[in-house]
């Protein structure tokens, strides 16, 4: 069984927490910096996600809560604008007690789409190869020859 979107959103933001719509993760994982990104590439950059990679990048929530259950997290709020309307798109930051963003991996982040989570009909998203941190949805079939 994968994880979901869902499970983390609840756990990074309580009861009410839920995935907000695609193009959340779209609007802002395209950005490739530190707020909205697909990881890191060899040389410790942030990476923008392609569109069908968008849900594996930072995790986007919907929830009415202030702020995220985890201590030291605030929230990085984006208004995404659809048609007359509005979607305010939940990201998270967590600040770790001296250490710097470079020196976080995916694993220490839990404002990522965690490794091993559903983020496309039959796929879930991969992490860490060769000292590169980065996020990508990968088919079902094509794990199973990883």
């Amino acid at each position: 069984m994968c994880l979901t979107l869902e499970q983390q959103c609840k756990s990074l933001w309580g009861r009410d927490g839920r995935a907000a719509p695609d193009l959340c993760f779209q609007k802002v994982n395209e950005a490739g910096d530190s707020f909205g990104n697909c990881g890191k590439d060899l040389l410790g950059k942030y990476r923008g996600c392609r569109d069908r990679d968008a849900r594996c990048g930072k995790i986007q929530c919907v929830s009415s809560a202030s702020k995220p259950l985890e201590t030291n997290a605030v929230p990085i709020d984006t208004t995404v604008r659809v048609g007359n309307g509005k979607i305010l798109c939940r990201g998270t930051h967590v600040y770790r007690p001296g250490q710097g963003d470079e020196e976080q991996g995916d694993t220490l982040d839990p404002g990522l789409v965690m490794t091993g989570t559903k983020c496309g009909e039959d796929s879930v998203r991969r992490g860490e190869e060769k000292g590169r941190v980065w996020g990508v949805c990968v088919s079902l079939g094509s794990m199973l020859h990883l």
